[in-house]
């Protein structure tokens, strides 16, 4: 694999690289970008780099720049190297903005709880060296943090008393002169949007590695799209409102009652249009949108009239930090105008629309999303840098890269697909259950339930137990959380009081946690030892068929002469239970069980082909188990 890398860095092109579990494939391409940007370039000769290496999470860009690369370039006694972590603006807390916040307090913070955030920031921003999201103790409140962050269009730069020792501009300085920079994939996708519009975040780069590459279709998509709720847009009107004498914009900029009208106005506006949008969705958690107009939209006046207000306004203030504070919440506002108009207003054959919610109005969501990403990837990416390499341990369905290549638009590729070196024959068994009810009867779910008892009895916890929607998940803990608990195990539930990293600390430290878990847990975890010895996939995991994103991708394969299901359906579930298969062996000494309890695996024809796609280890078939098994 570094060889395949380090070709495609020198010559240019486009490398996709499947490297099983233990590959070491963080190495293999951490290796060859170092020896390239370390070569020193002819005399006429522009000098290489920077080299641009994205992941999917924020954890595992931590991971590359504190762990793996330092170790390397001691290892390689490299020299006078530059690597740069970059993430978003907004994981980073402004210090100026959080003063400003700490000045209005009670008046801007009536809740005690929100002042005291106020100030825990305050110390940990004095302290921090990174002064990001990912290096605080506390998850701060949403008002809080909108109140304290960085944002683009509301920053003073070198006028700024916070500067030489702002965080996000020193990340700034550091990224700008890196010859690596480790940033994330959303990060990457945000700046392609934006160098579609003329501007970037991320600097210019000539090769560009991607790990984790079987998450860039959704997550192109889903920053190639847009988003806006009743939330947001209310948070940024409150910033305006003063909730004492004197705090907010208005206060603090001492405006007239007019502007409140309009502000009251558009605030009821949000809430017409928000019910309105609930009223029309019912009962259902997405609803899709197939034609313009599909409810009001009250809010369009009344938003417009005040954001062209507010402009005005702006020219009047003195103070030049409030003037820019107050800029910053009118674009914001000006930039959720065009999102509601263009997902109300606008039917682009290219985009699906939906709307999504819980029937709690702040989480009502208005969304958009290219349907196909191809396209664009070709456009902003493939043509525009001279090298990219993708690479992940779940790129192929049956041994081939088709399904890869065909959703992003990859023409041509060079292609290589490296097996893991574990011995899953002796590591893993898979436990069958063809006698279990159709997933889609009732019964179903007693029958996993008595399975998932008797597989976590047997196992004495050290369990991942995986659903594939957050109602299975629920039901399933219902019925067994208090029967686990009573056998003396730890039982943890994603969506629960505990973080992600809270739970991995447990199965860490702990042999006998039982975690119930939905998408985050299928993917990008690890845990080694033994302390993780059965995954239990309860279903096989299929998209949601009524998902407005993947119904409008069927269509559009379906419109195109295809077959959908086996184009996208069929090696999406591939991938995703490859990605769950994959939680259990993490090293040569993991040994464990992983239960498969979706009978279709077996009943079904196309069950052979997930089959096929897993590692050849020991296959176990289990008859259903009685289910007043205790």
């Amino acid at each position: 694999m570094a060889d395949a890398v380090e070709e495609t860095l020198a010559e240019g092109g486009r490398l996709v690289v499947e490297a099983g579990t233990g590959v070491g494939k963080s190495f293999a391409y951490l290796v060859p970008a170092l020896l390239y940007v370390s070569t020193k370039p002819a005399p006429n000769e522009k000098r290489p780099g920077p080299v641009l290496i994205a992941t999917r999470t924020i954890a595992l860009q931590e991971q590359l720049v504190e762990r793996d690369l330092p170790f390397l370039v001691e290892a390689l006694e490299l020299k006078d190297l530059s690597i740069a972590l970059a993430k978003g603006r907004g994981n980073y807390v402004c210090r100026r903005r959080l003063e400003a916040a700490r000045r209005e307090g009670e008046a801007a913070f009536p809740e005690p709880k929100h002042r005291d955030e106020l100030e825990r920031l305050a110390a940990w921003a004095e302290n921090s060296d990174d002064g990001s999201l990912s290096d605080l103790s506390f998850r701060p409140s949403g008002e809080v943090w909108e109140a304290a962050k960085a944002e683009s269009g509301n920053c003073l730069h070198q006028k700024c008393p916070f500067f030489a020792a702002c965080a996000y501009q020193r990340s700034r300085r550091q990224m700008t002169t890196a010859d690596i920079v480790i940033a994330n994939h959303a990060l990457v996708f945000s700046d392609l949007a934006l160098r579609e519009a003329g501007v970037q975040y991320l600097p210019n780069y000539d090769v560009l590695i991607l790990d984790e590459a079987h998450e860039v279709e959704d997550g192109a998509a889903e920053h190639f799209g847009a988003r806006v709720s009743a939330l947001g847009i209310n948070r940024q009107l409150s910033r305006f409102m003063p909730k004492k004498r004197g705090s907010g914009l208005f206060g603090r900029a001492e405006v007239h009652s007019d502007l409140y009208d309009g502000l009251a106005e558009t605030r009821d506006a949000v809430r017409e249009l928000f019910t309105g949008v609930d009223r029309w969705r019912g009962q259902t958690g997405e609803k899709r949108l197939r034609r313009a107009l599909e409810f009001p939209n009250p809010l369009h006046t009344p938003l417009s009239m005040l954001v062209a207000e507010l402009r005005d306004r702006r020219d009047e203030i003195e103070n030049f930090e409030l003037a820019m504070e107050w800029k910053s919440r009118t674009d914001r506002l000006d930039e959720s105008l065009s999102a509601v108009e263009l997902i109300h207003a606008t039917m682009d054959p290219d985009l699906v629309y939906w709307t999504e919610g819980s029937g709690v109005l702040d989480r009502s969501v208005l969304r958009a999303a290219p349907i196909d990403i191809a396209a664009r990837l070709k456009r902003l990416l493939f043509r525009e840098v001279r090298a990219v390499v993708m690479t992940s341990a779940t790129l192929t369905v049956q041994n081939r890269f088709d399904h890869f290549h065909r959703r992003l638009g990859l023409e041509n590729p060079t292609e290589l697909q490296l097996g893991s070196p574990f011995d899953f024959a002796k590591q893993c068994e898979i436990v069958l259950y063809p006698k279990m009810p159709d997933p889609r009867l009732p019964a179903y779910e007693t029958s996993v339930n008595a399975a998932l008892r008797g597989l976590v009895t047997e196992s004495g916890g050290g369990a991942f137990l995986l659903f594939t929607s957050h109602r299975a998940l629920a039901s399933a803990h219902r019925a067994l959380h208090a029967e686990f608990a009573a056998e003396g195990f730890l039982v943890l539930r994603q969506g629960g009081a505990l973080r992600t990293r809270d739970i991995l600390d447990a199965f860490r430290t702990r042999r006998d946690c039982v975690l119930f878990a939905t998408d985050t847990f299928w993917q990008g975890i690890d845990v080694r030892g033994e302390n993780l010895r059965l995954v239990a996939l309860t279903r096989l995991p299929f998209a949601v068929p009524d998902h407005p994103l993947h119904q409008a991708r069927v269509e559009r394969i379906e419109e195109e002469g295809g077959d959908a299901f086996r184009e996208l359906s069929l090696p999406q579930a591939i991938l995703k239970l490859r990605q769950g298969f994959g939680r259990l062996i993490r090293s040569s000494e993991d040994t464990g069980r992983v239960a498969i309890l979706d009978p279709r695996i077996v009943t079904k024809r196309y069950g052979r082909q997930f089959l096929d796609s897993l590692p050849r280890c020991r296959v176990t078939h289990r008859d259903v188990p009685p289910h007043d098994a205790s």
